[in-house]
């Protein structure tokens, strides 16, 4: 989440894959929403966190890409 608030290069390459799920669920669940500056965003975004948790752990065995445009 840092590096997409940050615009660390993360969407140079599109779609890229996810090379380990349960990494990312585990990092996702660790992200401190406290830690966001922009306060108008910080409920929905919780939101997403969440939805994107879900979509995850529902779908851990396959594969998983994700498309910048």
């Amino acid at each position: 989440m840092k590096k997409y608030f940050n615009h660390e290069g993360w969407y140079d390459d599109s779609p890229w894959l996810i090379k380990d799920n349960s990494l990312t669920i585990n990092q996702l669940k660790r992200f401190n929403i406290n830690k966001i500056n922009q306060a108008l965003i910080k409920d929905e975004l919780e939101e997403v966190v969440q939805t994107i948790i879900s979509f995850l752990e529902i779908n851990r065995l396959s594969k998983i890409y994700i498309e910048y445009e």
